[in-house]
């Protein structure tokens, strides 16, 4: 979900929330910190966060299809 007056994406799964502001690299897990390798950003009206940390944040394995250029998300 994303909230524009606050420039925030919220991702939530079960008790896990993610929180992230546009142009930050930290991401907020149920209130603790973690820096991501890349900030969170908006390019032609859409949102775009590292895969790879909300996965592991919600313990989910990401399985990439070279063919198809699409990746899956699996909940463990």
């Amino acid at each position: 979900r994303y909230v524009a007056s606050k420039n925030m994406i919220t991702v939530e799964s079960g008790d896990r929330r993610a929180r992230v502001t546009i142009g930050s690299k930290i991401l907020n897990i149920n209130g603790e910190e973690k820096e991501m390798d890349t900030e969170a950003v908006i390019s032609n009206s859409r949102t775009f966060i590292p895969l790879a940390f909300l996965a592991d944040v919600f313990d989910a394995e990401l399985k990439w299809d070279n063919v198809t250029k699409t990746v899956t998300i699996m909940k463990n």
